[in-house]
């Protein structure tokens, strides 16, 4: 009865071990029930598809690496004849596939490894560069924008959700001479365009200030944008456009508003640096 219940937890620590995607780990603990029952076939499968998807994954890193695609693809398919719904050996096929230009072949793998696995940042991240790579922006958009609120002070998936939207801007005719890549602070050039932004999708942070030269609110913002990069970040100035001071209600210079999906939800006042921040992070979690 003692070995019994030892061999039933060392099968449920290998179920986890394959879960975690710790193949080496879980083909020593299989070997180690296998002792304990040699003549069982539950186990001796356990060890034999540990064994093979250990020796998938390691095999095709190398080839990988080598730039040897084609191989490392069929390597890791092997493994996935073993384990179909190994997310890593998915996620790394994807990768593969991504090289060998075969965008659509590795939107279904990063796709199959998120259904397993939905917190899997790296099947995320190459799902939406192939999107990006076959011009769908929107698609690529809503994986970016789902790394960027895990990942929120992250340059890469910054940068590319910021060019994904300028393509997707450009794709839909619009006008983006105020869209900067690299920059994700805009001064607002006409009403309409103000307009446009901020009842997007998305979020956008906006600061009413005058013209004379006010460093430290800039010197702030300009920190929050580097640190928000999905976020789109707005300056009115005041003078300019007193028309927008008087419709979005701002009472007191300098001023930030945040608009999230059209609507207005918070005012900070331009001095609380620390509340701007600690809003900016809450209202880009959020969906």
């Amino acid at each position: 009865m003692i070995k019994k219940k030892k061999f039933a937890c060392i099968m449920i620590y290998v179920f986890c071990l394959v879960l975690k995607n710790r193949f080496d780990d879980a083909v020593v603990a299989a070997e180690e029930a296998a002792k304990l029952d040699p003549n069982n076939k539950e186990i001796m499968t356990s060890v034999k598809r540990a064994k093979a998807v250990s020796s998938a994954r390691s095999t095709g890193n190398l080839l990988f690496k080598a730039e040897k695609y084609s191989h490392a693809c069929v390597v890791y398919s092997q493994g996935l004849e073993q384990d179909p719904y190994n997310s890593v050996l998915l996620c790394n096929r994807a990768a593969c596939r991504a090289k060998l230009i075969q965008f659509e072949k590795a939107i279904e793998d990063c796709t199959a490894a998120l259904v397993v696995q939905p917190s899997y940042s790296k099947a995320r991240l190459r799902r939406a560069d192939s999107n990006a790579k076959l011009e769908r922006w929107e698609a690529a958009i809503q994986d970016y924008e789902f790394l960027i609120r895990e990942m929120p002070g992250n340059e890469e998936v910054g940068r590319a959700l910021f060019e994904a939207k300028i393509q997707l801007e450009r794709q839909h005719g619009e006008d983006i001479k105020d869209m900067k890549l690299g920059s994700n602070l805009v001064s607002i050039s006409s009403t309409e365009r103000f307009r446009h932004i901020v009842t997007s999708p998305g979020m956008c942070v906006v600061l009413f200030c005058n013209k004379a030269k006010q460093k430290r609110v800039f010197q702030a913002l300009e920190q929050v944008c580097k640190r928000f990069p999905s976020v789109n970040f707005l300056k009115v100035e005041v003078e300019d456009y007193p028309y927008l001071v008087k419709t979005e209600g701002v009472t007191t210079i300098p001023t930030f508003k945040i608009y999230k999906n059209g609507s207005r939800v918070k005012e900070i006042p331009g001095n609380n640096h620390e509340l701007l921040e600690n809003s900016v992070k809450w209202y880009s979690s959020t969906t």
